[in-house]
């Protein structure tokens, strides 16, 4: 039988065994706080291997993970054994405990990431004591052509902006600060408040210039919708923040920037496109979610953990 460790330091020698979420990564902790991090890791000693690891940042006795960013949680190897993933969640929670943490607030990655692990994972929290909210999210399998998922609605929008004139763009990295103030400025024509401040956009960027991506759509020089996206890892690309101007409405020119960006993603073989979560003062943003099941997304559920230790 494979023996595992849990421990807070990770082993000299080991490597990982699985390919981080970007989220997850030390760089990017860094950046979500400076304060130091308290990590958990699964260790396989007959492989040498780290086969699991999660990361905390405590502030005012609140265990977080992540703390600034879309998720954190907990990442494992495959086929890791479900006892394994039980006994690790209550080896972190007694930790934590000792440490003198009060409440636990994990956020999972969208179950499409990992469907069988993210199954397995929410059922332990759940009978572990934890409180479960969740918020729906849409994603594309990439495959085929784009213009087969579309409903007839988002079908005649496409053609309506292709007929106009409207062309997708990929630009470079040093459009940043454009295209934040660009989806800034469209987010408080709305009342939408923006998830990421144009310091922290730009800083990390430049930590990892090779997982961020600018795409936009332009009606002859004028920028009609943009997307600041990411890849996440594991070959998912995910629309992180994305907007038009209330002017363009009519034309959806988010379809045509959509087409762009799964093509995109097909040429640099992506599997999923994520179209994010889509929720408006705590509640489902119902004509959100009508857009993008019109593009073709699928739903999935984001799940974010509480418990009170």
């Amino acid at each position: 039988m494979t023996h595992f460790l849990f421990l807070q330091e990770p082993p000299e020698g080991y490597t990982v065994g699985f390919e981080p979420w970007l989220f997850h990564d030390d760089k990017h902790l860094t950046i979500q706080s400076p304060l130091p991090w308290k990590r958990f890791y699964i260790v396989c000693p007959s492989q040498n291997k780290i086969v699991g690891r999660i990361s905390f940042l405590i502030e005012k006795k609140e265990a977080m993970s992540p703390h600034k960013a879309p998720f954190g949680s907990l990442q494992c190897v495959e086929a890791l054994p479900v006892k394994v993933i039980f006994d690790f969640l209550e080896y972190v929670m007694g930790q934590l405990q000792t440490a003198g943490v009060k409440k636990i607030l994990i956020k999972n990655h969208p179950e499409n990431y990992a469907p069988a692990f993210s199954a397995v994972l929410s059922t332990c929290l759940i009978n572990l004591g934890f409180h479960v909210e969740s918020e729906l999210g849409m994603y594309l399998n990439v495959s085929g052509l784009f213009e087969n998922n579309l409903n007839t609605w988002q079908s005649r929008k496409l053609r309506q902006s292709s007929h106009h004139g409207l062309v997708f763009r990929k630009l470079k990295l040093n459009e940043a600060e454009h295209i934040h103030s660009f989806i800034l400025a469209c987010r408080q024509e709305r009342n939408y408040n923006l998830s990421i401040d144009l310091d922290t956009l730009l800083k990390t960027c430049e930590v990892f210039p090779d997982r961020f991506y600018l795409f936009s759509v332009y009606d002859n020089e004028k920028l009609c919708a943009a997307s600041i996206s990411i890849d996440v890892g594991n070959r998912i690309l995910y629309n992180f923040i994305s907007a038009h101007p209330r002017d363009y409405d009519s034309m959806s020119p988010v379809v045509i920037l959509m087409k762009g960006m799964y093509n995109f993603c097909l040429d640099a073989n992506f599997k999923q496109l994520d179209l994010g979560t889509s929720a408006l003062f705590g509640k489902p943003n119902f004509s959100l979610l009508d857009f993008k099941m019109g593009l073709g997304g699928i739903p999935a559920s984001k799940f974010t953990f509480s418990k009170d230790l």
